[in-house]
């Protein structure tokens, strides 16, 4: 099933460009560090229910680039402002194939 991730690490350089539009550099690899450790998340506990309080541990084997990342309040930021993902399909569609849960069922 994961046939369509295979884009996701190999060209990083080169999609930069069609995503131009007001983002930031830092956003965007803010972003690519979200998803590295959205799969760590994934890999580790087996979903995406991240808690709101969780921080990704500095340390192996959660990616480096995330060290340190506020994971659960980014959570609640795309939840409730569309933060990173608001008008950029692509990064939704990223989301979904991970499991991303967009509203908590209690």
């Amino acid at each position: 099933s994961s046939s369509s991730s295979s884009s996701s690490s190999s060209s990083s350089s080169s999609s930069s460009s069609k995503r131009s539009k007001s983002r930031s550099e830092s956003e965007d690899s803010e972003w690519d560090a979200l998803i590295a450790a959205f799969k760590m998340y994934r890999a580790a506990y087996g979903d995406l229910k991240v808690p709101s309080r969780f921080v990704v541990p500095s340390m192996n084997p959660w990616p480096e680039s995330a060290w340190g990342l506020k994971l659960g309040q980014r959570v609640a930021a795309i939840r409730s402002t569309g933060k990173y993902v608001d008008g950029d399909d692509e990064r939704r569609k990223t989301l979904d194939s991970l499991g991303f849960l967009w509203r908590l069922r209690a």
